[in-house]
């Protein structure tokens, strides 16, 4: 399988020794035989940044492929973005590290570098971590005196306010809009609130590690896993997840209807996975789709 190096930050581990023909030693150049190759193709790349999902596939998803004559290479990544550039730029086949607004906005930001192509998240919804809202000063907002000064950590990116801002008013300290769907709310959506807030935006690897300096801190699942936070510790976490905040299965959006993207979701809705998810479920509190279930 051809492979170019998509930059520095890509170093490519071999996963599984076992070499496969995916149907792209045709002489042909015509766009079909190209689409045809890339649809019945044995031999699949995916990325991995961080986080417990790409390992979750690793463990319980990957091996059941590998039974149907499937192979593996991976490619690591230093975050998802870069995990999602390899995808457009044909380096990486998929990935399973991102919700669906967080495709969305990647396309918004980079498929003008693609001539309109997309990269595309498959309506397949994947087991899920919570978000959580740590504070290492605070253990209930009896302790908070009315009108005090707060700074509140949150992700950098649009994709994942709408969360974080859900989760700060189940915490009591703002009020939404009641008539804005949680998945769309933003800044002018909060109604009120009984403390003097200062929201610090960051890229979410990074706030675990300044907890110290803020007050309160927006966690997502994989960071406080790679952060080695306790979840027993969390101010407040999510209880459920809109469909919107579920994890997806990324790839290009030409390469939707492959064969090869229908026995990665067969492989996520089959009985062998289901029984992996009951055994493991508590360890990181997974919340599964009911479809998984």
């Amino acid at each position: 399988m051809k492979k170019r190096i998509l930059s520095a930050l890509l170093a490519v581990t071999v996963v599984s020794a076992m070499v496969v023909g995916c149907g792209s030693n045709s002489s042909s150049d015509s766009k079909d035989d190209k689409k045809e190759a890339t649809e019945d193709k044995k031999e699949l790349t995916y990325g991995s940044s961080y986080g417990v999902y790409t390992p979750l596939f690793e463990d319980a998803v990957m091996p059941i492929l590998e039974d149907q004559g499937y192979s593996f290479e991976k490619v690591d990544v230093d975050d998802v973005i870069q995990n999602d550039i390899g995808i457009m730029d044909g380096d990486i086949d998929f990935n399973v590290e991102q919700h669906g607004p967080y495709v969305d906005t990647f396309n918004e930001g980079y498929s003008s570098d693609y001539d309109g192509a997309k990269l595309y998240a498959t309506d397949l919804h994947l087991p899920t971590l919570p978000y959580y809202l740590f504070s290492n000063k605070y253990k209930s907002l009896d302790e908070i005196e009315k009108g005090a000064k707060l700074v509140i950590a949150v992700p950098n990116d649009g994709s994942n306010l709408p969360r974080s801002l859900s989760l700060c008013a189940d915490a009591g300290l703002i009020t939404l809009d009641d008539s804005k769907s949680r998945d769309e709310v933003g800044y002018d959506d909060i109604t009120g609130s009984d403390y003097d807030i200062e929201w610090n935006e960051m890229d979410t690897s990074t706030i675990p590690t300044v907890l110290d300096d803020v007050d309160f801190g927006l966690v997502t699942g994989s960071n406080l896993v790679n952060a080695k936070l306790d979840a027993k510790d969390a101010f407040i976490c999510e209880k459920s997840i809109s469909k919107d905040g579920e994890i997806r299965l990324a790839v290009r959006e030409e390469d939707k209807d492959a064969q090869w993207v229908k026995d990665i979701e067969a492989a996520y809705k089959s009985d062998e996975f289901k029984d992996y998810m009951k055994e493991h479920q508590a360890d990181y509190s997974w919340i599964i789709p009911e479809d998984l279930q």
